[in-house]
């Protein structure tokens, strides 16, 4: 796919201007696998709290969640098999009542003034 070539043109224009690479991330979507919300409801607590825990401690740095569908992603700035190895201690995740997506990104950052012309 033609944006596949976007992350390498936008690296080597970055650093020909000086910019140094963005960090990469880790990029996580956590989906609802369960149709039985009483079944999601007894982890519920408790997977509320482990999230907050690491929001407090910096594991994600942002994070969207779906009004449409039960859905939560997370953008991390640790190594990806750190992030498998924290969303796998997830109680809905450790159930089998929901799957998550993980992978590792790059965060595509223009420098001001570019003369790109994306289509």
């Amino acid at each position: 796919m033609s944006w596949k070539h976007l992350s390498s043109w936008i690296a080597q224009r970055s650093s020909s201007l000086g910019y140094s690479p963005p960090p990469p991330l880790t990029l996580v979507t956590i989906a609802s696998t369960a149709d039985d919300p009483d079944a999601s409801a007894f982890y519920a607590s408790t997977e509320f709290e482990m999230l907050m825990e690491w929001a407090k401690a910096g594991q994600f740095i942002l994070a969207f969640a779906t009004h449409d569908r039960s859905e939560l992603t997370l953008i991390c700035a640790d190594p990806v098999d750190e992030v498998v190895a924290r969303i796998n201690q997830l109680p809905l995740i450790c159930a089998g009542l929901a799957h998550a997506d993980i992978r590792a990104v790059s965060s595509l950052r223009l420098p001001i003034g570019s003369d790109a012309a994306i289509h």
